[in-house]
């Protein structure tokens, strides 16, 4: 049987997988090049299925990608870290691999894992996936089923303003003060730099960690911002879960930190922090696996993300 793919592509990080008939997944990674626009990245895409596949025809395949995407045509309406703003992504790279390649926002394809029977959120019908990682995305899941929005854009929770005035930082999507300015990997790291610290998101992390006063001044404000944005969704949404993934947050080992923070903003009777709030099961393949589980046609994760299932 000619095997399905799925792909994640990250800020900074690719994920390539073929499909086996038990979705155990062996990726290969890469670094996105980006070098060619968007032409440039389909051909990178279409290099690394091709050697994940082992170069045997393919079936189909899922692409998980950051940003705001029409699950139904594949087109990327916006995409902050990628060169992929108004790009169709998937009509390209069946063009070049000349099979179906459908589209879906990386963290609906994390929602599709992590609330499916692997996952973290098995046992919810209603949550959300959040991802803080070189950006913050959040997918919505209510009875069962991801919430993708009259306009694809439900659960931007990286585009809150947390910040107004002049003072905010200018956000490529067009506001200021967005979270992903400043609780982000790439926020991180940019404030770290312009402040004359480290320059990479984890070296922040570790810096703050052994005490620099700077690192650690920019680290508890991402999380106090970060808590501020998810005790809103809490109120809007209550969640019997979300879904904490992405590498920075997982890399930082930041769940704990977060688990006691927002306990103590949030006073609802009977509310725990710790029950809602969950670390990915997955880590961070949860995008690639539940990529995956959609290229292989699985009637559950059709049904989670809202594609109709095959009779």
């Amino acid at each position: 049987m000619a095997p399905a793919f799925a792909v994640d592509i990250g800020g900074s990080r690719i994920r390539v997988a073929a499909v086996s008939p038990d979705l155990t997944l062996q990726p290969i990674y890469a670094t996105p090049d980006v070098s060619g626009g968007p032409a440039g990245l389909v051909k990178q895409l279409e290099g690394l299925v091709r050697m994940a596949c082992e170069g045997s025809p393919l079936s189909a395949g899922v692409v998980a990608t950051p940003g705001a995407v029409n699950s139904h045509t594949g087109t990327i309406s916006s995409a902050t870290n990628l060169p992929l703003t108004g790009y169709p992504l998937g009509d390209a790279l069946s063009q070049r691999l000349g099979v179906d390649v459908k589209v879906v926002v990386d963290t609906a394809a994390a929602a599709v894992a992590e609330f499916g029977a692997s996952g973290a959120a098995a046992d919810c019908s209603i949550g959300a996936y959040v991802t803080v990682s070189t950006g913050i995305g959040t997918s919505l899941v209510v009875d069962g089923r991801v919430v993708e929005g009259a306009h694809s854009r439900a659960g931007e929770l990286g585009h809150v303003p947390v910040r107004t005035g002049p003072e905010a930082e200018p956000c490529p999507c067009g506001q200021r003060g967005c979270l992903e300015m400043y609780a982000s990997g790439a926020g991180l790291a940019r404030l770290s730099g312009r402040a004359g610290g480290p320059t990479g998101a984890a070296a922040v992390l570790d810096a703050a960690r052994h005490g620099e006063p700077g690192a650690r001044q920019l680290v508890e404000q991402a999380v106090d911002l970060l808590c501020r944005a998810l005790a809103g969704l809490v109120h809007v949404l209550d969640p019997a879960a979300v879904v904490l993934g992405g590498g920075l947050l997982l890399g930082g080992r930041l769940l704990e930190v977060l688990v006691q923070r927002l306990g103590e903003i949030i006073v609802i009777p009977g509310w725990s922090a710790r029950s809602v709030l969950r670390e990915a099961a997955h880590g961070d393949l949860s995008p690639l696996t539940g990529a995956a589980a959609l290229a292989a046609g699985t009637p559950a994760a059709m049904r989670l993300i809202g594609w109709k299932v095959p009779t």
